[in-house]
């Protein structure tokens, strides 16, 4: 009878230690853990399909996945067309001026002005482009017209077309682009009759219609 009440308490006491061993590995605390989000920067266009700019005229980028109310610009070679802080899901929309460029594709950055090394870079299409200084004028009229955006020292001639196709073309003049791919020509409006037509600048593999 002793033997099995010493045996009885043997058994007891082993519990006991085993639970006093084994409750403070339960109450230990866990290690902690918390979400986090990772974002890559990225800048986008306003548009699924290449991109084309035109020198001179408004572009649009986006700008997403930089921290919250970063100070943000983005620049076309490095020339900055816009800059802005980011929104609560750190995007950035920024609109600018093309600079005067030749034709090809121009490298459009995104980046954080007190930390350039957050950053993200896309390409754009430069296209060749022809402006006029008024687009309404009697015969006789001064006639300023700008070409942009195309091939370095590229021979542009411009021409005064009739939208119906009814009269021949009107040789307004020719112009050799300069480093930047820009030209000029100073003509006057042509003899024709009262309608709309078309100031056109052909090249050496592009033919462009006046914006």
């Amino acid at each position: 009878m002793k033997r099995m009440k010493r045996v009885g308490l043997s058994v007891l006491f082993a519990a006991i230690m085993a639970l006093v061993l084994f409750v403070p590995v339960l109450w230990l605390p866990g290690p902690a853990a918390a979400d986090f989000t990772v974002t890559v920067p990225a800048i986008e266009a306003p548009v699924t399909t290449t991109y084309e700019i035109y020198p001179t005229f408004d572009a649009t980028f986006i700008a997403s996945g930089f921290p919250v109310t970063a100070d943000v610009e983005i620049l076309l070679n490095n020339a900055r067309i816009a800059r802005g802080n980011t929104d609560a899901n750190g995007v950035f929309t920024g609109t600018g001026t093309v600079p005067t460029v030749v034709s090809g594709t121009i490298t459009a950055t995104a980046r954080v002005v007190a930390q350039t090394s957050i950053n993200a870079v896309i390409t754009a299409s430069v296209r060749p482009t022809v402006t006029v200084a008024t687009t309404t004028g009697s015969p006789g009229a001064p006639l300023a017209i700008r070409v942009l955006g195309w091939s370095s020292s590229e021979l542009i001639t411009v021409t005064f077309e009739d939208a119906a196709a009814s009269d021949g073309d009107e040789d307004l003049g020719t112009t050799s682009t300069g480093p930047l791919g820009t030209g000029a020509v100073n003509s006057v409006v042509p003899d024709v009759e009262e309608g709309t037509y078309y100031v056109v600048a052909q090249g050496a593999t592009e033919c462009v219609v006046a914006n």
